[in-house]
């Protein structure tokens, strides 16, 4: 199958998927997405943010690093040359069953990332994908929640890596329910957006100082 045609079906398989799960979900609040903002708190702000997974081109390099018979660990392509998650070839390269996998593998993470957003902020909601495929949404923090400003400030500087912990404590939930062959090939981040840096800047150092007196 060609690599153009494998990927139309994966995008297919995976956007169907999102909308046979119906995701229009509201986290941290009941309220429909047009109160949301009216209902916050009025010291709240309100910040975007795009729920980034790894695409195609990145899966597959990714299976070829782990399972190709040049660079691969001879166990762990074995493993999932049985389980038929990738052919028996030397490239390591994923077989349908291993696509049909990786598309409910994503819709975990995505699920898993709201819900790490609606823990570690006020409100979290999603507004669905973008034309890239991402999942993008919105979210309130407030100005006077140290571990907020310090969150936003990690992801606003870096980001809020889903497999290195010492960018944001995601790494540490994102991956429940996510297959052994998912945690193999699929990695992915969370960037904000629309949050003034710098003020998130002087917030934090503002309870800094308060702190100390």
């Amino acid at each position: 199958m060609s690599d153009t045609k494998t990927e139309k079906l994966f995008t297919k398989a995976l956007t169907a998927a999102r909308k046979g799960k119906g995701r229009a979900l509201v986290f941290g609040s009941k309220l429909p997405s047009t109160k949301a903002a009216k209902d916050a708190k009025p010291e709240e702000r309100q910040g975007a943010f795009c729920i980034h997974i790894d695409h195609e081109g990145v899966i597959k390099d990714n299976a070829h690093e782990r399972f190709s018979t040049s660079y691969g660990d001879p166990d762990e392509r074995a493993k999932f040359i049985k389980l038929g998650f990738i052919k028996d070839d030397d490239d390591g390269t994923i077989s349908g069953e291993g696509w049909d996998q990786l598309v409910m593998d994503i819709y975990e993470l995505e699920g898993n990332s709201l819900a790490w957003l609606a823990k570690t902020f006020s409100y979290a909601k999603d507004d669905g994908h973008d034309s890239l495929g991402d999942l993008v949404g919105r979210f309130w923090w407030s100005p006077t929640n140290r571990s907020q400003l310090e969150t936003l400030e990690i992801g606003l500087r870096e980001r809020i890596d889903m497999s290195d912990s010492g960018y944001g404590d995601l790494a540490n939930s994102v991956w429940k329910g996510v297959s052994d062959f998912g945690q193999s090939v699929l990695g992915g981040a969370i960037n904000f957006e629309n949050v003034d840096s710098d003020e998130v800047d002087d917030l934090l150092d503002a309870l800094k100082k308060k702190k100390r007196k």
